[in-house]
């Protein structure tokens, strides 16, 4: 009885997913200036420990679609690059309004942190004094800067990655749990 309910469960999301991948958009317009205006607004002054969530309604306000989302600011960094957002170089980089920051992992913060440039101050889900919110990240300097560059990116989704999700996304996790019981 329970891998019939489950069955249905799964068919019942798949036909879900099949509907809104027909109406979902094959590429998208992405506007900074709308999202860092939206991750400014709904800031606070103390961290939440919900970066990646800020930055991600930020994102979509501003036009990406972001379904299949990682759960973690950490995992954002590949997330970006199939956004078709480029990859910075440290080096030269200046900050322009809309860029984004990944840090990954570090002693203490497990899941890293992510945080949007609004054109003034780095802003996740509080308004940032500088890019490194904890000593352990301004010590291991493991970051990567991302921007849009392009003015019409076309990321092309399949129903794949519909069904299946991207990195932590918990209809991947249901997909592999029905996978595991047949």
């Amino acid at each position: 009885m329970k891998k019939v309910l489950l069955s249905i469960a799964v068919i019942l999301l798949l036909i879900t997913c099949c509907i809104f991948y027909a109406f979902f958009p094959r590429s998208y317009q992405y506007d900074a200036e709308e999202a860092a205006e939206h991750i400014t607004h709904n800031a606070t002054t103390r961290s939440k420990g919900l970066c990646a969530q800020y930055v991600r309604l930020a994102l979509e306000k501003g036009g990406c679609p972001t379904w299949g989302h990682p759960m973690s600011a950490k995992g954002y960094s590949n997330f970006l690059l199939y956004l078709d957002f480029t990859r910075l170089n440290k080096k030269d980089y200046y900050p322009q309004k809309g860029d984004i920051v990944v840090f990954n992992s570090t002693k203490g913060h497990p899941y890293g942190h992510i945080a949007m440039w609004n054109g003034r101050q780095w802003v996740s889900d509080f308004r940032q004094k500088g890019i490194y919110v904890a000593a352990a990240y301004a010590k291991d300097k493991d970051f990567e800067y991302f921007r849009m560059t392009k003015k019409h990116p076309k990321r092309h989704y399949t129903l794949q990655h519909h069904i299946m999700g991207f990195n932590t996304n918990p209809l991947g996790s249901i997909y592999n749990s029905f996978k595991k019981n047949l």
